[in-house]
This record gives structure tokens, C-alpha cells and sequence, in this order.
């Protein structure tokens, strides 16, 4: 052992200095007193319910700890304090046992053991009780300074818990997750979350010739998306890995609520525990806590990897310029910059911070604001909470993200708006059915996969599972009317292929998605309106004009 140790008092504050000589004889009474003040003062820090328990001074026996005291006396010991005005000392002088156990060093008791303080905390507080049971066991052999060494324990727990909630804290004051989140569904996003979906199954995934990278493509597709390593070092099976353990469904649907947070704000910190809170995931312990943000935190850089190339077939007119241009799309959608660690996960050595700053790709820039190129319809929270570990929460991500993407895409020119039924409700319909292979296709469960289950010795489980997941839907308030428009008779052999493709459905969105399906509706209709007067009238004024 060295030969000063220094250790913090906490009546005050300040240092007291303890040579070889007082360990060798041992605490002394002043210390000791001291040194008890600290521990429940920090005790408290950590535990708010002793502030209802018995002080120390009631709980010892004998009964020589009293609550009277003198004033000058104390007054004296305070000043004699570094860090106290004089203003601070009056009122620590003026109020009855400032701290639990303060009076111990006017009245000069005798020494309160360690083993009175495990006796009286393990009435009173079972978290200490832990700490001082542990601490002891780690420095028996230094039975002298073993009363140091708990308040050095508690001290620093209570430290440690009061330096991450403020961290934590001040993080969470600038999370920038919104409140509504629109699921985009443009081609370059789609095609890419696509991409995520089949990760885990890697289905369309393939090698990129010439460099370490994969890519997925769709035929027919303008777009295809590549993933390509963090820093230049990988493998191709160290990106078929990251794919397969990262990727799916709920990939995609977190990185819905990344990509608007950063249409949202030029930089956007992302505190790890609000997205696990807005994904709705239930944490029931510190470490499933840490498996969540590692799942969270994987998929950010995921995400950062990930980029979509293609180019778009139709012009579009540029509203500054009024310039008729290509759209692009070259690179990632997102980039992560900086990383927020706590000072104990520094001590610990942890890889995964408590938050993120995220910034948008190039392509997301150019177009931020520009719901031409940016489509969306909906809110995501309304698929958030849907457990993928269940068939029929997988099923209903699916289908969930896939008619989203559909009602959107149909909601302008294949679409039509009606009041409906007794009160005349507002509702869309769309004038082409669903079948369940077209909703189960496009964002494909990976858990559960369709033809697996279908193929099975039990097939009729996917029946249960798909009246389940539309049961889940409505339950979130994504689906306002579900209606089978063909019902098939149903061989009782090999009948899956007629119940996947043939049977056709009509279903209409609720809330937010109901009301953007409509709002689209009828803002394409009055376009198509006034171009058709302005084109009419321009032929009208050249027929006059040749005759």
C-alpha cells in the first residue's frame, strides 16, 4: 500500500490524508464518525427510501448518540472546512443533524463497526446491504480499513448512477425522433429496404465482381442497392454475416424512423433507449437493455453502409429553375458522426454508446423537403410493437409495410374517394384487389417464411396466421375495412397455391395513412384537372387559328 492515501471527506468536502502511522493504529473516533456521514450520505444518493429509515444514531443501542449539539462547536468544525460560505455553514449549523450521522462527530461515540452498518442496512436499504457485503468480501484481509473501503464503494456507485443520468438526460433533451413518422416510400427506399428484408434470407443478394461488396437487385427494378464494407477491411462473408444477423423486417421499419429524423434535422442525435421506446420493444433487464442497443446500433451502421444506384426514367421539373432534370441517386442514405458514451461505459470498455448524431446521405439532402421525389403516406408508429419472434407479428409487419407502399403508389391516379355506409364516412377505395402473395412478397417475412409454412405438415397454420396479422392491424389502426371479394372453394389437397395467389381482398387505410391516401387523391385529380383545361384551351386556340 502507498504511503499517504488520499481519500474525499463529505461532511464538507475537501481531502483527509492517511499515513502509514494511522493505519497501522487504525481509525480513530473523528474519522470514524466522518467517515460513517459519507456512507449515508452517498447510501441516500443511491437508495431514496432511507431517507424514511431510522439515522444511525437511533439504530445503535446503547443509546450515546445523541441528537443535541453544540453550536459554536459546530460552528467552529465548519469553518475550519474548505468550500463552505458562510451563508452554507449557518444553515448546516441551523438545522438538526444536517446529515445522517453528522452528530457522531460532536459526541464523540464509540466506533460504529462495519458490521453495525451491515446490520442496519440490511434492514433498510438491500442495494447497499449488496455493496457492503461485496466490498468486505474483496478486502477482508484489511480489516482496519475495511470501513474506507465501503465508503469508497458507495461512493462511487452513487457517483457513477448520478454521471449517467445526467448524461443520459442531456442526451434525451436532444433526441430528435418525430412524433409522427411518414413511411417513405419512394423507389430508391423501397427497392433498398427491399434489400433489408431479404438480408436475413440474403434472396436477391449476390457478389460484386472486382471489389468487396454485395449487391441486391429485382428484375425490373430502376434501382439496386449495394452494401459495401465500414472501412475497406471485410469480407464477403463477413457482409453475408452482418445481413443475416441484422437484417429483416424490423430493420426496415427502424429505418423508418431514422430516415425521416434526419429529413427533419441537418444533424440528428438519436438516443439509442428513445428508439428502442418508440419500436415499442420491452425491456425486462439490464441485459436485455444492452442486447437491444446493440441490435439498434448494428443496424445504424447498417444503414450507413448500405447505398442505392439508379436513375429514374421520367424528368423532373425543378421548382427553383424550372429546369427539367434526371434524378440519381448515388450512395448512402444516412451517415453516422459522432458517438455519446457514458464516463462508466468508457471505464468498462463498452463498443455500443447510449447515442448517435446521424446526418443524410447526399441524395437525401438534395431532395429534403421534396415530397415529389420523397413520397410518403402514413405514420410507422402505427406497425411499431408488432413482435417478429411471433408468426402473426411478422405476417403483419409484412403485409403492414407492403400496404403502405401500395396505397400510396395507388392513391393518386388508381384510386377513388367515396362516403360510405350509414354516416357517409369518408373512405378510398383502390381499384385493384389484393391477393396474400402480393402483400407477402414484397417486404418478405424471414422468420416465418410463406412457402415454408405453406409446405409444411401442418399448412393450415398459415391460414391462422394471416386472419391473426389483419386482426393485429386493425388492432394498431393501420386497416379501417378488410372485405374478401372472391372467395375460392378450397380443395381439401393442394389447395395452398389458389389461397396465396387467387383469392383477392379489398383493404382501405385508417387515420394518418386514410387521410394522406385521400389528400393525395385530390390534389393528383385538381392537377389532372388544370392541365386538361390548359391543354383543351391551347387546342381549341390552334384549330381557330388554321381555320
Amino acid at each position: 500500500m502507498s504511503e499517504k492515501i488520499k481519500n474525499p471527506k463529505n461532511v464538507v468536502g475537501g481531502d483527509i490524508e492517511i499515513t502509514q502511522t494511522d493505519i497501522s493504529q487504525g481509525i480513530d473516533a473523528d474519522l470514524n464518525a466522518t467517515i460513517v456521514c459519507d456512507i449515508l450520505h452517498f447510501a441516500e444518493i443511491l437508495d431514496p427510501a432511507l431517507e424514511n429509515a431510522p439515522k444511525i444514531q437511533e439504530f445503535e443501542e446503547d443509546g450515546r448518540m445523541t441528537t443535541d449539539h453544540d453550536e459554536a462547536e459546530m460552528r467552529e468544525f465548519f469553518k475550519g472546512c474548505e468550500g463552505l460560505s458562510d451563508d452554507e455553514i449557518d444553515k448546516l449549523v441551523k438545522t438538526p443533524n444536517p446529515y445522517p450521522g453528522a452528530i457522531a462527530i460532536f459526541e464523540r461515540p464509540a466506533f460504529v463497526e462495519p458490521t453495525k452498518l451491515y446490520e442496519y442496512f440490511k434492514e433498510y436499504s438491500p442495494k447497499i446491504h449488496k455493496i457492503i457485503e461485496e466490498t468486505a468480501r474483496k478486502y477482508a484481509p484489511d480489516e482496519k480499513l475495511l470501513l474506507l473501503y465501503i465508503r469508497d464503494a458507495v461512493r462511487d456507485e452513487s457517483k457513477r448512477l448520478e454521471r449517467e443520468k445526467q448524461a443520459k438526460d442531456k442526451k434525451r433533451e436532444s433526441s430528435h425522433l418525430p412524433y409522427i413518422v411518414p413511411v417513405n416510400t419512394s423507389r430508391e427506399i423501397k427497392t433498398s429496404l427491399q434489400a433489408v428484408a431479404d438480408g436475413k434470407t440474403l434472396r436477391n443478394w449476390e457478389q460484386v465482381q472486382g471489389e468487396i461488396a454485395l449487391r441486391h437487385a429485382i428484375p425490373g427494378e430502376e434501382f439496386e442497392t449495394k452494401l459495401t464494407t465500414a472501412d475497406g477491411n471485410g469480407t464477403y462473408e463477413s457482409l453475408k454475416s452482418l445481413l443475416k444477423e441484422w437484417g429483416g423486417l424490423e430493420c426496415a421499419l427502424q429505418f423508418q424512423f431514422v430516415f425521416e429524423a434526419v429529413l427533419l434535422h441537418e444533424r440528428a442525435y438519436l438516443d439509442l433507449d428513445d428508439l428502442i421506446r418508440e419500436l415499442r420493444w420491452n425491456v425486462h433487464s439490464v441485459e436485455e437493455r444492452r442486447e437491444m442497443r446493440q441490435r439498434v446500433f448494428k443496424r445504424l451502421n447498417l444503414f450507413s453502409q448500405i447505398a442505392s444506384y439508379g436513375e429514374r426514367p421520367e424528368l423532373y421539373t425543378d421548382s427553383l429553375t424550372k429546369n427539367k432534370n434526371k434524378v440519381f441517386s448515388r450512395g448512402p442514405f444516412i451517415r453516422l458522426l459522432d458517438h455519446y458514451f457514458t464516463e462508466q461505459q468508457i471505464t468498462d470498455k463498452e463498443t455500443v454508446p447510449i447515442g448517435v448524431t446521424v446526418v443524410a446521405g447526399d441524395w437525401a439532402n438534395q431532395h429534403r423537403g421534396n415530397r415529389q421525389i420523397l413520397h410518403a403516406i402514413g405514420n410507422a408508429r402505427r406497425l411499431a410493437g408488432l413482435s417478429t419472434g411471433q408468426a402473426s407479428g411478422e405476417w403483419a409487419l409484412s403485409i403492414g409495410l407492403t400496404l403502405l407502399q401500395y396505397w400510396r403508389q395507388a392513391a393518386n391516379r388508381h384510386s377513388r374517394v367515396e362516403r360510405v355506409g350509414e354516416n357517409k364516412e369518408l373512405t378510398i377505395i383502390f381499384d385493384k384487389p389484393f391477393t396474400r402473395f402480393q402483400l407477402l412478397d414484397l417486404f418478405s417475412p424471414s422468420k416465418f417464411p410463406v412457402a415454408e409454412m405453406l409446405q409444411s405438415k401442418n399448412p393450415g397454420r398459415a391460414r391462422t396466421t394471416w386472419d391473426n396479422a389483419i386482426a393485429l392491424l386493425k388492432k394498431q389502426g393501420l386497416i379501417s375495412h378488410y372485405a374478401q371479394l372472391n372467395k375460392k372453394e378450397l380443395p381439401p389437397q393442394r389447395w395452398q397455391n389458389t389461397w396465396l395467389k387467387d383469392e383477392t381482398f379489398d383493404i382501405r387505410p385508417a387515420t394518418e395513412a386514410k387521410n394522406d391516401a385521400i389528400e393525395i387523391n385530390r390534389s393528383g385529380t385538381k392537377l389532372r384537372a388544370a392541365w386538361a383545361k390548359k391543354n383543351g384551351s391551347k387546342k381549341n386556340a390552334a384549330k381557330s387559328a388554321k381555320n
